[in-house]
């Protein structure tokens, strides 16, 4: 069974979805478009966490790469 709020699988028998916080006991029959909608909804707003050893050495490249990064002082 699917959330029909978001679209993920339901794992436990709980009276809301525990990924959305969606109501499961008043919940509509599953919608397709909605659910899709609901999905790439949730992708675009979910936080970015970027991994600690990537994200520390990108941001050193990307000031070196930068136009009006000054390494002349």
């Amino acid at each position: 069974m699917r959330c029909p709020h978001c679209g993920e699988p339901l794992q436990s028998k709980h009276s809301f979805c525990v990924i959305c916080g969606g109501d499961l006991l008043n919940a509509r029959p599953e919608n397709p478009v909605r659910n899709a909608v609901s999905q790439i909804q949730s992708v675009l707003t979910a936080p970015v966490i970027p991994h600690r050893r990537a994200a520390a050495s990108a941001i050193p490249a990307a000031a070196a790469k930068s136009p009006f990064h000054n390494s002349e002082k």
